[in-house]
């Protein structure tokens, strides 16, 4: 009888150690997908920032042509007397 309740003893303590060990693996988890879920979101914000810089670039591009085109219906380009 008191062999069993030495034996159960040993079990629980071994189990307590495997709970203390998963337990710091499940830290150790929770910590790496936070540093995942940061990583992941700073890729979004920054890919927003780019989108947003070349949809504005892109605007001034469009508006730049969009000048220079009415610039060359006023002023027509003579191609064989430029001075003209």
């Amino acid at each position: 009888m008191w062999g069993t309740s030495k034996k159960n003893a040993a079990e629980i303590a071994e189990l307590k150690e495997r709970i203390n060990k998963l337990e710091d693996a499940n830290r150790s988890f929770m910590m790496t997908l936070q540093n995942l879920q940061s990583a992941i979101l700073s890729l979004s914000r920054s890919h927003d920032h780019v989108a947003t810089d070349v949809h504005s670039i892109q605007d001034m591009v469009s508006a730049f042509l969009a000048e220079v085109d009415a610039m060359s219906t006023m002023f027509p380009y003579n191609k064989k007397n430029p001075e003209a």
